[in-house]
């Protein structure tokens, strides 16, 4: 009687992730095959957007035009929005670290316990919460949530390189 010997089924040798590459080529190329379809001169197949959209679209997006200030140009004595203040300090951290600043908004976040508090600072109502100011402040949270302030600080440091920016003022006087 003759042995049959049982043969393992053949697999290929890749080498591990190689599996989870080729998926993710082939799923490039369908979303670059996807787009050839497009008419037009400039390939864009949406309406026209009026005057009204674009704005809602741009505020609802929090793109303001950046102003971007360098410490020299401001003082305690005139309030900066929080977008400006933000965008001028991820522009150049090091020349901001330590400026005495004052800054107006909104608002949107408190945390902490009795009464001492974080405060998240947004540009205004509307804004999104992708730029902000973050401070420790002592007194009632309910003084001043969901309120536009004017707060007085030092920036002490920040997070800008992100898609969401803050400055962090120490101390962190209310004003207004």
């Amino acid at each position: 009687m003759e042995k049959i010997k049982k043969q393992e089924p053949t697999r290929r040798q890749t080498k591990p992730g190689t599996g989870l590459f080729i998926g993710l080529v082939l799923f490039a190329g369908l979303i670059g095959v996807g787009g050839c379809n497009k008419t037009g001169t400039n390939g864009n197949t949406a309406a026209p957007q009026n005057t009204a959209e674009k704005a809602n679209t741009a505020a609802a997006k929090n793109e303001e035009p950046a102003k971007i200030l360098k410490p020299g140009d401001v003082s305690p004595d005139k309030p900066l929005k929080v977008i400006e203040l933000v965008d001028s300090v991820a522009a150049d951290k090091n020349a901001w670290k330590g400026k005495e600043v004052v800054v107006t908004g909104y608002v949107s976040a408190t945390s902490g316990s009795g009464k001492q508090q974080l405060l998240t600072v947004i540009n205004d109502l509307t804004s999104t919460n992708k730029k902000d100011i973050s401070c420790a402040f002592l007194g009632d949270k309910d003084a001043v949530f969901g309120k536009t302030i004017e707060v007085k600080g030092t920036i002490r440091y920040s997070d800008t390189d992100g898609e969401y920016k803050s400055v962090n003022l120490e101390p962190c006087d209310l004003k207004k």
